[in-house]
């Protein structure tokens, strides 16, 4: 099965959208649970003539980034072998909930713009070892994210089983080091010490674990920018490193499988247009066919719904470009 849809999205379009035809209004998926947001229109595939319509009268919008035109597909299992990498969403283990560990400040830590705010910069934060992770919630999942202060760079719960399979399987892209265990953490306070926020509490740990059931943090090594003929933004959130919201519209976006190099787990960091390198302040990973296939044969506890039309567990990545 697949879903295909064009989404368009922008402020201006809940003050022109009245005036729309209504061979075009019909078309759109406007109501509740899809959109009853104004400023999105969101149209089937198929809806050709209303998709034709509405490239033409968007266009300026478009090109000027005051409008944003996505194309999304969702598929089940059977269209998994159309696609060669895909976008999933791991359950997350919340700091100081699931979580402890001492985390790297990024490098524009309490540094302020020129009106005194402050800059809203992750590059260079850290989470650091050794990770700790609450027993009763880590020891139930295959593949989790872990949300940390700062989480510029993403980092992966992988149980020891998936690890095992992913080695076996020669999986790319992946770091490990060993996890530890607590059954609880108490009293809970923070430190700074100089760049490193670091976090102090009363551990009760478990001895009763084993090499072979404790999990390990996998991090992921190889990091890539998307590429865009154009990138439109208000403002940076940091000029030192360039840093600009993820959903800032683009044109033309793809990420191209010559960077890739057949890497099977990867992190898109920003974003590259022409000769400007732009940063998020968050990355976003993506993973290959094959990670994928091994992660639904192997039934791995953890992943979400990405979808929602057909809810599937991932989403193919339509961006990849061979370029």
């Amino acid at each position: 099965m697949k879903f295909e849809t064009i989404l368009y999205s922008g402020k201006e379009l809940a003050m022109i959208r009245e005036r729309f035809p209504n061979f075009v209004k019909d078309a759109a998926m406007m109501k509740v649970p899809y959109h009853s947001n104004p400023t999105v229109l969101e149209f089937n595939i198929n809806s050709r003539d209303a998709i034709e319509y509405i490239d033409k009268e968007l266009c300026e919008l478009i090109n000027s980034g005051r409008c944003r035109r996505e194309h999304n597909i969702e598929i089940d299992k059977k269209g998994i072998s159309d696609f060669a990498h895909f976008r999933i969403t791991a359950m997350q283990l919340e700091y100081t909930k699931h979580l402890y560990a001492d985390v790297l400040r990024p490098d524009c830590w309490n540094i302020v713009d020129k009106f005194g705010v402050p800059t809203n910069c992750y590059v260079g934060a850290k989470l650091l070892s050794p990770v700790k992770l609450k027993k009763q919630r880590a020891a139930m999942l295959d593949i989790a994210d872990l949300a940390y202060p700062c989480d510029k760079e993403i980092v992966l719960l992988v149980s020891a089983r998936m690890k095992k399979i992913f080695e076996f399987e020669g999986i790319t892209g992946l770091t490990y080091e060993p996890a530890q265990f607590v059954t609880a953490a108490h009293k809970l306070k923070y430190i700074e010490d100089g760049r490193i926020h670091r976090m102090l509490y009363k551990e009760i740990s478990d001895d009763n674990t084993t090499v072979e059931v404790v999990p390990y943090i996998a991090r992921l090594t190889h990091s890539v920018y998307r590429e865009a003929d154009a990138v439109f933004f208000s403002a940076m959130e940091c000029q030192t490193h360039s840093v600009i919201s993820i959903v800032s519209p683009l044109i033309n976006s793809r990420i191209s499988l010559s960077k890739i190099k057949n890497i099977d787990f990867f992190q898109v960091q920003g974003v590259q247009a022409k000769d400007n390198i732009y940063n998020y302040q968050t990355n976003i990973y993506y993973i290959s066919r094959k990670v994928l296939e091994l992660l639904l044969k192997h039934k791995a506890k953890g992943l979400g719904q990405q979808g929602i039309f057909i809810k599937s567990k991932f989403s193919p990545v339509v961006e990849i470009s061979d370029d």
